[in-house]
């Protein structure tokens, strides 16, 4: 199932503590076959809200490229190149494994993908031998970044895709931000897709460029760092007012800022808003705003009249606008099946200033 939709009620809902994310499959593959589809993996990200509790959160969904049931993304990106485009083939694959081990979620790698393996589909067709086969349709399969297998061991074979992303779990083992800190989506346009991961006042900027050519951009992010380190890919990086970037054709990076975010001043939260919306589940959107560019975490909580206050989920990031969301926003959703119909509840949301003050919004209620 790749509607977030009903993903999220099996994790928000309680069943289980996680699902494979067959929504980011499904958006990450089309951007890294063809890159014409930034604004989509934007709301992917928007939708995230979702699975947000005060246990549950999308950090904890399992994302994949393809596997043995649907086939491997080493496939469809095949399917998406012309015959014969060998390195188009390999840039496209590597922009496919940063896009998975560097936006948020617990990164599942498919055996073999690092060595290039295609196959010929889903089921059977995607379950090749990593040693010698004697299969003559595995000997002979397109593999990227390197020739057909033969009668040899993937395991005695070297592949750039392997090295690759060796790199970046080095790259992601010294910067623990690139696994649990933080996403905000920053910019999304044709082929062009950033986001910032932040942790302990530290940012970073990841940026994928999914189009067949090289793109500049302009755009806010946290920090206000003139100077960034380039851990890896390939890009250039600079601040003049904003961030000015300029990603090659096919290709990503990992950029550092060299100095620690100053959230400075004090912010101002406003009161929350609480939205029916079309969802199946009946959930309703809860949402708040919160001045200025610092990162903040927003606290949303909730009580019967004259009960104690309980958290319904922290909102770490602000939505980013799209055709189906409105941007700028810190936003969970109320659940009405876990308070008595027609009772009037009330919802409160919290952050704090650069100074660890709690800040709190006004309260407004709500009938189930």
């Amino acid at each position: 199932d790749t509607d977030a939709q009903s993903l999220s009620t099996y994790v928000a809902g309680g069943e289980v503590p996680s699902v494979l994310d067959f929504d980011f499959q499904k958006q990450v593959k089309s951007f890294a076959q063809f890159g014409v589809s930034a604004e989509d993996l934007a709301e992917l990200f928007n939708r995230d809200d979702l699975y947000t509790t005060p246990t549950t959160n999308a950090y904890g969904l399992a994302t994949f490229l393809g596997n043995h049931d649907m086939g491997r993304i080493g496939y469809f990106l095949s399917n998406a190149v012309s015959a014969g485009e060998n390195q188009a083939l390999l840039e496209r694959a590597k922009l496919a494994n940063a896009s998975l081990f560097l936006l948020r979620g617990g990164p599942v790698l498919y055996y073999g993908d690092e060595k290039g393996m295609t196959g010929y589909g889903g089921d059977k067709k995607a379950r090749q031998d990593m040693f010698a086969t004697q299969v003559e349709d595995w000997q002979s399969e397109v593999r990227i970044g390197s020739v057909p297998i033969k009668s040899a061991s993937a395991f005695d074979v070297k592949n750039p895709l392997e090295d690759q992303i060796s790199e970046l779990q080095k790259v992601i083992n010294a910067n623990s931000a690139l696994r649990n800190g933080a996403q905000e989506v920053r910019y999304a346009k044709n082929g062009l897709f950033v986001v910032s991961r932040y942790s302990n006042g530290v940012e970073y900027v990841v940026a994928l460029n999914g189009g067949d050519a090289p793109v500049q951009a302009q755009f806010k992010v946290g920090s206000t760092t003139t100077e960034w380190e380039v851990l890896t890919g390939n890009c250039t990086i600079a601040r003049v007012g904003q961030i000015a970037l300029a990603v090659p054709q096919r290709n990503y990076c990992v950029a550092k800022a060299k100095t620690p975010v100053i959230n400075a001043g004090t912010p101002k939260i406003s009161t929350p808003k609480i939205t029916q919306t079309s969802l199946p589940s009946g959930w309703r959107e809860v949402s708040t705003q919160v001045t200025g560019t610092n990162y903040s975490e927003v606290t949303f909580s909730i009580r019967v009249k004259g009960g104690k206050w309980k958290t319904i989920g922290t909102s770490d990031r602000r939505t980013f606008a799209t055709d189906a969301t409105k941007g700028g926003l810190y936003r969970v959703y109320l659940h009405p099946e876990d308070f008595k119909k027609g009772s009037t509840v009330e919802v409160i949301a919290a952050t704090v200033d650069s100074k660890s003050k709690v800040l709190l919004s006004k309260i407004v209620k709500v009938k189930i």
